[in-house]
């Protein structure tokens, strides 16, 4: 792969987009560590945009971060995003959670992140959060209140570290973990989030996704102008 990426792929474009799923059949030590991505990094000699990784996935972030900023004004301390693990029939990467609890943080909001017990995002994230936020971050382990006040709800599943490689699962037992309208009315009432494809019904009800403080569309449209606005700052 080293010589394919170093003297074929970098002499042949400008810059490389990879996308590196986690590897739900190892552990999640073993992911963590993005060993792909990282690989192709090291061999290329041209720009490598990390597409999602098992750790991070900063071009959803950066959409994330627009939708919110076009939306939310005054300063981001007066505002509260409740980013909450949802119900998904199997487990999927924590990419994004880590993503927008960091870029929501380092932006300046106040964060209540709300997953079940044993469904922690990776500790050294976590570690970051608390580093970088203070008291600006918050940890709740029931959805409800969570989103008390909050000016929006981002919602997004992940597996536990616990099922990785094949570990045992206890998710069946959480479906009630949806965002419904009257888990929205918690909150001012609190804007929704994701970041598709969405399971209806089962993460999200639809009257929240097709309501009127839906902003998943616009989170959409948004990936296009953010990872546009990053081909420029690197190619330009």
């Amino acid at each position: 792969m080293r010589d394919a990426v170093g003297n074929f792929l970098s002499g042949a474009v400008d810059c490389l987009g990879v996308r590196t799923f986690a590897d739900l059949s190892l552990t999640w030590s073993a992911n963590r560590g993005d060993p792909v991505l990282r690989a192709v990094a090291d061999a290329a000699k041209i720009p490598v945009i990390n597409l999602e990784s098992a750790l991070f996935h900063p071009m959803q972030g950066l959409g994330d971060l627009l939708t919110v900023r076009s939306h939310l004004d005054g300063p981001p301390s007066d505002r509260t995003i409740a980013l909450t693990w949802a119900y998904h029939p199997r487990p999927l990467p924590m990419a994004v959670v880590h993503t927008a609890l960091l870029g929501f943080l380092r932006a300046g909001y106040l964060v209540n992140l709300a997953h079940p017990e044993g469904f922690d995002p990776d500790e050294a994230i976590l570690q970051r959060a608390r580093d970088e936020g203070g008291g600006r971050f918050a940890v709740f382990h029931e959805m409800d209140p969570a989103l008390r006040g909050a000016d929006v709800v981002y919602a997004k599943s992940w597996g536990a570290q616990g099922e990785y490689a094949g570990g045992e699962s206890r998710r069946e037992e959480l479906r009630d973990w949806i965002v419904d309208l009257r888990r929205q009315a918690l909150g001012k009432p609190a804007a929704f989030m994701h970041c598709l494809p969405v399971r209806r019904n089962v993460v999200v009800e639809d009257e929240v996704i097709d309501g009127p403080y839906s902003w998943v569309e616009e989170q959409a449209h948004n990936r296009i102008l953010t990872q546009a606005a990053v081909l420029h700052e690197l190619l330009a």
